[in-house]
């Protein structure tokens, strides 16, 4: 009987490797999506950094800027601190909401689109959700690997401990038998050995019996028949 090809252990067996496979394909898969996403990434930031470019091309030198600025800004103060002069008027603070929109306005101003930091915090989130995911799925495939490894050695263990009681058991029973057929072949040999001892003892009488019998007819006296 063979213990090598266990039908379940084999069943088992195959289960634990289309996990694995499984688990290499929906990784595989993540991968392309995280390249993809990644790439989708990289032709935006290309697209902000021409845009970017193209709006410092089109703004003026900073000293023509100046020059005009210096210009307008004299003109205008002087038109202001006339009106100022004629209808004095109070200047209007900026709230929060203003303030907030401003930077935001800049960047727009500059091409730059304000969802592309929310974008990237996405994909950076979605990542580490997935990376944590697959982190789950191979603890759990490695620990059913361990525990499916575990029950194997011990029922391997088992086997062999059961195994080695058979061997013992039936190590005692042939020493047994072995002990019984020296025993009565010891108990054959002893019986032959008496009975051709007894054989010898009884032949040796008889032949005595005959030498007594031959030297008594010997010794007997011989009578003479005396005719006239």
């Amino acid at each position: 009987m063979s213990h090598d090809n266990d039908p379940q252990e084999s069943e088992y067996a195959a289960a634990v490797a289309a996990a694995a496979f499984s688990i290499y394909l929906a990784e595989e898969a993540e991968a392309q999506n995280r390249r993809n996403i990644r790439k989708e990434l990289e032709v935006s930031r290309t697209k902000l950094k021409s845009r970017k470019e193209d709006s410092i091309t089109r703004q003026p030198s900073s000293k023509d800027h100046k020059n005009r600025g210096e210009t307008s800004r004299s003109s205008a103060e002087v038109d202001r601190r006339a009106q100022e002069s004629a209808f004095p008027v109070s200047r209007p603070s900026l709230s929060p909401s203003a303030r907030s929109t401003a930077p935001q306005a800049m960047d727009q101003g500059l091409g730059i689109p304000p969802r592309h930091g929310n974008i990237e915090k996405k994909a950076e989130a979605w990542e580490l959700a997935q990376m944590q995911k697959i982190i789950k799925r191979y603890e759990k495939l490695k620990a059913a690997v361990l525990t499916w490894e575990y029950e194997k050695k011990f029922q391997a263990k088992l086997k062999m401990e059961k195994r080695k009681a058979e061997l013992d058991k039936k190590r005692t029973l042939n020493q047994q038998h072995y002990q019984n057929k020296i025993a009565r072949i010891e108990r054959i040999a002893g019986g032959a050995r008496a009975q051709a001892e007894e054989e010898r003892i009884k032949k040796e009488a008889e032949i005595k019996e005959k030498a007594r019998m031959i030297r008594s007819r010997e010794k007997a006296p011989v009578k003479y028949c005396l005719c006239c």
